[in-house]
Order: structure tokens, then C-alpha cells, then sequence
């Protein structure tokens, strides 16, 4: 059976977070990750979305640095969205 390494991110207004991370995983500590998990508001996935999805952000890292854009397991479904006490979505945090 493969390990599984999944990379649990918080993310608000800034998605740049994923990829930075990302990054000092891979190439600085050599790490095999094979999933990505989000934790946010709606506001920041949809962020996310724009930004790593719909502006091929994501796709780009990955080929710019090699890794084969099948390695990892990240698209929008891998956001899961803070509720609030009533269930729904919350679009921001601080309040």
C-alpha cells in the first residue's frame, strides 16, 4: 500500500499560499505529496478557483517545477468551506 502524504491548507484572500507551500514541500523537503485539501470561506474559493483553476495558476506550477500535473489530486471539490452555526457557508471570517 503508498503512503499518502495530503497537504491541509487554510486559505483566505490569498491562494498564492497553496502554491507557496507547495513549493518548499517539493523541491526544498523533497516530499511526495499526492493530495491537497483547503480549508476556507466561500469568498476564498472562490479565489481559489479563479486564481489556481480558471487562471491555469495551478497547472502552470506544476509544469513550470515538473511534477506530472496527474500526481496530485487538487481541483474544487477539494475545498471544503468553514459553516457557520446554521450550516451555511461562511464568506468571511472575521465577523
Amino acid at each position: 500500500v503508498e503512503k499518502k502524504e495530503i497537504l491541509v491548507c487554510v486559505s483566505g484572500s490569498t491562494p498564492q499560499i497553496i502554491t507557496e507551500t507547495l513549493y518548499v514541500l517539493v523541491h526544498e523537503r523533497k516530499r511526495k505529496i499526492s493530495e491537497i485539501r483547503v480549508i476556507t470561506t466561500s469568498q476564498g474559493r472562490d479565489k481559489i478557483v479563479k486564481t489556481l483553476f480558471e487562471g491555469g495558476i495551478f497547472r502552470q506550477f506544476l509544469e513550470d517545477f515538473e511534477i506530472p500535473t496527474d500526481s496530485i489530486v487538487f481541483d474544487p471539490d477539494c475545498i471544503e468551506l468553514l459553516r457557520g452555526a446554521d450550516r451555511r457557508p461562511l464568506s468571511d471570517i472575521r465577523t
